[in-house]
Order: C-alpha cells, then structure tokens, then sequence
C-alpha cells in the first residue's frame, strides 16, 4: 500500500505537495535521522554487505551546527573544477542545472557561484532536515532565498514529474545520489531503484544535455538501461579530498585515491528523431511481413511478392478475381 504524504517544497514563497511511497517514506525518516546526528546514524540502516558503497564522512559538524556540511564521496571544491570542465569542453551555456540528491552540500551553492549567479541552479533531497541546513547555510552566505534563482527544493528523485516537464533541464548533478540509492533497499530493489532514477534523470534533460556524475566507481551500474548517445568518464587524481567510505565490488578495484566524474550525454533533437523515423519505418516493414495472403497462405515478404503489384495481383488471383 502506497502511503500519501504531504511534502512542503520551498521556493521562496511557492509550496508544492508530492507523494512518494513505502520506500521513500523509510528513506525520509532515516536519512533526516542521518542528519539530525550530524551524520552519524548510518549504522542503524540495514543493507546487503555486496551492495554497501558510498559514503561516510563528516567534514565538520551538521550543517545545523557550527562546522562545515556532511558531503559524501568528494568535496565539493573539488568535484566543481570537473563540473565547469564539463560544460566548457562541451560549449554549454546551461539556462538550468538540477544536483539530484544534495544533503546538506555545499556543492550547489559554489556551482551558482562561479556561473556568476547567471544559471537557475536547483538541489533537490528527500531529507527536509538537510535542505534546511543547506538553505540556512546559503542564507548565512547571502545567497538563496525568495527571488533567487538558487533553491533547495524537497524531492524524489525517482520521480520528479511533480516538478519538471520532459526536456526541461540542461544539466543534472549526481554527487553519489545514485550511490547512496542503495541504502534504500535490499540487492533485491536496488536494480529497480537506479534504473528509475537514470530513467527519470533522462526524461526530464532536454536533447543534447548532460548528466554528470560523481562517484569513486570507474563503472556505474545499470547506467546503459536508457539510451545515452555515448558516456564519458574522468579519473579524478583526489588524494585526501577523497571521503571516508565503504567500498563494493566495483569501487575496490579503484586506487584509494581515484574518484571518477561521468559524463552522460542525451542524445540531440535531430538524432532522436531520426531514431523515431528509424522506428516507425521498422514498425512498417515488420507489418509487411506480417501480412499474408487469406486465399493460399503466402506471406508477403518472401522475394516473390516484394512489389505492391505483384502482391496485389495474387491476392487478387486467390479471390478468384
């Protein structure tokens, strides 16, 4: 049974309602325990010991508190160069960029900062514990709030219908989001989990925008379940900066002080629907060789047949036309 909950998202003055499920649910109130303790509650969340990765690392206190924010997997200092890498290898001038999964992060705040305040940047967290810090952290700072084109917004990941349109964004950030998904579930659910959330980050980036993401894994499971037109990756030489964390399978075949930036990119306009053509003409032809003569039998495909004429006149003939 799916449980209705009412999710307040602000931005500024503007709330908007959402509904996530059983699933969400347990992630909402573990990780805003996760954060109400300054980032020390990981130990009471149960998960499979092959599927443990990601995180755990405090660079201060709680953003409630009077040292830095908990980040995850890379400090943000040094996960912003390879951001701003990205965009101006590839000419990007992003109108709006999404970071999926932020915590209480610094990483958006310094993303809207070097963009010089130009670009809407949006982070989004299922942990109204941690958006609070963020947005309080940013109002400290000066920055944020009603008017501001930086917000930190309450969202499912999974499923942003509720907040964006298909195509609507250029850039979507991933500091270890798709990592931490797997302490929401069990080996089981963990497939199902990130393809929702490459399905979605896919869906709502228009053509030709790009999905980055941080992670200390060289590879990046189930990340080929949707059709990017090709994925990239950066090694990350991050010494020190690279947090404390558990390692899975993947990530142990990685140095200690490797982190990988990936870089996903959405196929343009012109080549999606050249794909779509390419599929309706598919579509067409697997018709034509399914029809078939009602008279004798004979199926259209086959070499004899090929010709609209030829065709017609034998089906005409078996009618005894």
């Amino acid at each position: 049974m799916v449980c209705p909950w009412r999710k307040m998202v602000a931005v500024g003055n503007e709330a908007s309602q959402c509904r996530l499920g059983d699933q969400a649910d347990r992630a909402v109130s573990f990780w805003d325990s996760f954060y109400r303790s300054g980032g020390q509650a990981v130990a009471a969340l149960e998960f499979e010991p092959e599927e443990e990765c990601g995180v755990i690392h405090t660079s201060g206190s709680s953003g409630s508190g009077s040292g830095g924010p908990v980040e995850w997997v890379l400090e943000p200092q040094v996960v912003l160069p390879g951001v701003l890498r990205v965009l101006d290898g590839r000419q990007m001038r992003p109108k709006r960029i999404l970071e999926i999964g932020c915590g209480e992060s610094a990483l958006a705040e310094l993303l809207h900062a070097a963009l010089e305040g130009q670009t809407e940047v949006t982070a989004v967290d299922i942990s109204e514990v941690a958006l609070a810090n963020a947005r309080r952290r940013a109002a400290d700072n000066a920055v944020g709030g009603e008017g501001s084109n930086l917000r930190f917004m309450r969202a499912d990941v999974t499923n942003l219908r509720d907040l964006y349109e298909d195509g609507s964004l250029d850039v979507v950030i991933d500091k270890g989001m798709q990592d931490t998904l797997q302490f929401r579930a069990r080996t089981t659910e963990s497939k199902t989990l990130l393809a929702n959330l490459f399905a979605e980050v896919f869906r709502v980036l228009s053509p030709g925008g790009c999905y980055v993401i941080a992670s200390p894994k060289p590879r990046i499971r189930y990340l080929r379940t949707v059709g990017w037109d090709r994925i990239d990756r950066e090694a990350l030489a991050v010494g020190s900066a690279r947090l404390e964390q558990h390692q899975d399978r993947d990530d142990r075949k990685s140095s200690d002080d490797t982190c990988y930036i990936h870089v996903c990119l959405k196929p343009t306009e012109k080549y999606l629907l050249e794909m779509d053509t390419l599929s309706a003409n598919k579509a067409a032809q697997a018709e034509l060789e399914d029809e078939h003569c009602s008279g004798c039998g004979a199926i259209r495909s086959t070499s004899r047949y090929r010709s609209e004429r030829s065709w017609t006149r034998h089906v005409e003939f078996c009618a005894g036309g």
